[in-house]
């Protein structure tokens, strides 16, 4: 689809426009690689820690938080960055940077290379890398697709993302039986080449748009400064950090209640990936059609306020009748059908309320908080859990789930059915 076409597309957007949009096609293509290689990675890189390098907890929780601090460091230089660039052109750097980074893995496990320190240093690259592609996908999705396409394009991205995150832990199963774990990163960088090659198949045309260059700090303090200020991008940001903070927080004490608290074996514990895994993608299936018949503000509430109760069942689980592992099961398959539910409602809100000449700037400030903050939530947590006890830990992601409605009750957001046509991007408070 040419880019003057998308924008110039029906405000409603349906699922026959977006099947027949070649750009979307291939985008579905690259993201079912992309996260079959993220979803393996994972899965291997703990084990490659513990079973090949010997490291022990503290450095498998460090090796968890480098890819998230990543969004907390380089969010805001990288979305000036990728503003200057063509989109496309950064997606793929950012795809084939992350397969080298892959494979030098097996490369450096062959030559007597490997170590933690080593290891290290290619998590962190990973996290910058990502940062990059995460940037650069968020801004070319409406830029190739049209605004109205991007909540409809988002539940259908997660639908995929979905299947193939049930699909991984078989994958990455075969891939243990069949090689030793330094090798069975190998696919991962065979997903990665493959989305490089779809996304190099997407037709992005230039911006006719001018923009002033101007030093980066100045254009990085823009950037910064609306997301803030808009009143509206401050709502949904506040109510996804406290949505994503919350997840970190809980889930920093949830292996351990699980295990040593409700008894729940390690094969129990595993199958919570499996039930996610059918939430998101029931999540995504009812996402778009609850937007229609509910509106986006009605949605972000509802979808905040019904996760207090899957939650709750984790805590309470130890006071209610039958197996824990189905309390665990429940919770972890509510959560994230609701959260990606979440998430869909208001994706399109930042295009819509953003300049074009500085969308990959405040996506990039969105990130920082929403996603940045994460690996400080998760140390919060564990601290709560080892002082007060997980239960503590995990009545907080309870209280943050509860939290996450108020900035969008206490908006207008709560009245909108989408985003309304005549709104003032440049709304503040």
């Amino acid at each position: 689809m040419a880019l003057h076409e998308s924008l110039n597309e029906p405000a409603s957007a349906s699922p026959r426009m977006l099947r027949h949009t070649p750009a979307f096609r291939w985008l579905l293509g690259s993201d079912a690689a992309e996260t079959l290689g993220d979803s393996l990675l994972r899965t291997l890189v703990p084990l490659l820690a513990v079973s090949v390098l010997g490291a022990g907890a503290m450095s498998v929780s460090l090796l968890n938080a480098l890819g998230l601090a990543a969004f907390l460091v380089c969010s805001i230089p990288v979305g000036v960055w990728v503003e200057r660039r063509r989109k496309k052109q950064v997606l793929i750097f950012s795809t084939l940077f992350r397969a080298l980074l892959v494979i030098s893995l097996p490369l450096a496990y062959l030559m007597d290379l490997l170590s933690l320190s080593f290891l290290l240093v290619v998590v962190g690259l990973l996290g910058i890398a990502d940062v990059l592609f995460t940037t650069a996908h968020a801004t070319l999705l409406p830029t190739v697709l049209g605004k109205d396409l991007v909540s409809l394009a988002t539940a259908r991205l997660h639908s995929v993302r979905s299947v193939v995150g049930l699909a991984t832990p078989t994958v990455a199963g075969v891939l243990l039986k069949l090689f030793a774990v330094p090798f069975a990163f190998l696919p991962s960088v065979l997903s990665y080449l493959f989305s490089a090659w779809s996304i190099a198949k997407i037709r992005e045309e230039p911006s006719h748009t001018p923009v002033a260059r101007r030093h980066p700090l100045r254009e990085a303090r823009q950037g910064f400064s609306y997301c803030l200020r808009n009143k509206y991008l401050r709502a949904m940001m506040l109510s996804a950090l406290l949505v994503n903070c919350g997840a970190m927080f809980g889930n920093a004490a949830s292996a351990v209640y699980a295990l040593n608290h409700l008894g729940i074996t390690p094969s129990g514990f595993a199958l919570a990936g499996t039930a996610s895994a059918c939430g998101g993608l029931l999540g995504s299936v009812v996402a778009a059609p609850a937007l229609q018949r509910f509106g986006l503000g009605r949605v972000k509430i509802l979808s905040s306020v019904s996760a207090i109760g899957f939650l709750a069942l984790f805590p309470l689980a130890l006071h209610l009748p039958g197996p824990a592992v189905l309390w665990l099961l429940w919770t972890n398959f509510g959560w994230a059908a609701l959260v990606v539910v979440h998430t869909v409602a208001g994706a399109d809100v930042i295009p819509k309320l953003t300049d074009p000449s500085m969308l990959a700037r405040v996506t990039a400030t969105n990130r920082f908080f929403v996603l940045g903050f994460m690996p400080l939530a998760s140390l919060l947590g564990g601290l709560v859990a080892t002082v007060f006890g997980p239960v503590s830990a995990l009545w907080g992601w309870v209280l943050c789930a509860a939290l996450s409605a108020l900035p969008i009750l206490c908006s207008q957001i709560r009245s909108w059915r989408k985003v309304p046509e005549n709104i003032e991007s440049t709304s503040t408070a």
